[in-house]
């Protein structure tokens, strides 16, 4: 009877064992994805920010002298420039680049939040609200 409760205790230990080894198996992958998971987040945020604002843009572009739109991108740790025809969002190492349907633009300064865009005379301003 002792070599049972012997033998039950090995068994106990060796399913233990394995499933240590299972656990920190799976600990060091998902541990070493954490960079990669945040880069794909960084890289979805400057999509995010881009087309909501290059999508506006060109709809106050195509509405006609006089149009104005607000938009909000919330506080997204993001850098926007504008220069010519595009659009270039960067959030930390990452960016994403909107073309624009017109190369009459003006923009200083924007960063994001609450944003004013409006179109005089056929040249769309970007503005912080």
């Amino acid at each position: 009877m002792g070599t049972m409760k012997a033998q039950v205790s090995t068994e106990l230990l060796t399913v233990y064992a394995i499933l240590l080894v299972v656990f920190i198996s799976s600990f060091a992958v998902v541990t070493g994805q954490i960079p990669v998971i945040a880069s794909l987040k960084n890289s979805m945020d400057a999509f995010s920010v881009a087309s909501s604002l290059g999508s506006a843009m060109n709809s106050v572009y195509l509405a006609g002298d006089g149009a104005n739109a607000t938009l909000d991108l919330g506080r997204k740790n993001a850098s926007i420039s504008i220069e010519g025809g595009m659009l270039d969002v960067r959030v930390e190492g990452s960016f994403y680049d909107w073309q624009l349907l017109t190369n009459s633009t003006s923009a200083s300064n924007v960063s994001t939040g609450s944003l004013i865009i409006s179109n005089s005379n056929g040249v769309v301003s970007v503005a912080n609200a």
